[in-house]
């Protein structure tokens, strides 16, 4: 199907400009900060998990932090993935086209409209898509989830904070936080 030239202009700067606006969210101090804010929280847990083993809530807290804590190393590893997908892409754009490289063209060229694509960049493709999917079920069932422990919070109330204050104030702090971003 032919397309307008300037539908395809439009269509073209529409993806450029949602690419950039998503490109700050993967550069690498962005990145770094997300990876190590996350593994904190990880690493927070397993200490709290350790030191409070004497605890006994009336609500099931240890199961919260644990699912959150995993939630996070989803979060992570789907950033990862996501990161090194768009770097790969970034290094193949600006990679110059050279058409007796065996016949392959670079992802940015195009010949008459249209544009072809190696095998590779489909397994790429198809990879970074799991990766999306995973992250966006990932997000939603992070929000349940925080409702859940939120639910579980407010129905211990003060006699959680008694019971187990080390889990209460840990589950307390990652609800604060999350419901910030």
């Amino acid at each position: 199907m032919m397309r307008e030239p300037s539908m395809l202009v439009r269509e073209t700067a529409a993806e450029q400009l949602e690419e950039r606006q998503s490109d700050w969210a993967y550069s690498k101090p962005v990145v770094v900060l997300d990876i190590i804010w996350n593994f904190a929280f990880v690493a927070v847990s397993v200490g709290v998990l350790l030191s409070s083993w004497e605890e006994r809530p009336d609500t099931p807290l240890r199961l919260w932090i644990i699912g959150y804590a995993f939630q996070c190393l989803l979060h992570m590893v789907c950033v990862c993935v996501e990161y090194r997908r768009r770097r790969r892409q970034q290094s193949m754009e600006y990679r110059p086209f050279n058409a007796g490289e065996e016949g392959i063209l670079s992802p940015g060229s195009r010949v008459d409209s249209e544009q072809y694509v190696t095998l590779a960049q489909l397994e790429e493709d198809s990879g970074s898509g799991v990766a999306k999917h995973l992250e966006s079920t990932n997000t939603m069932l992070s929000f349940i989830w925080w409702i859940v422990g939120f639910y579980w919070v407010s129905i211990g109330g003060q006699a959680l904070a008694r019971t187990s204050p080390q889990l209460y104030w840990l589950v307390g702090v990652a609800l604060y936080n999350f419901s910030r971003f």
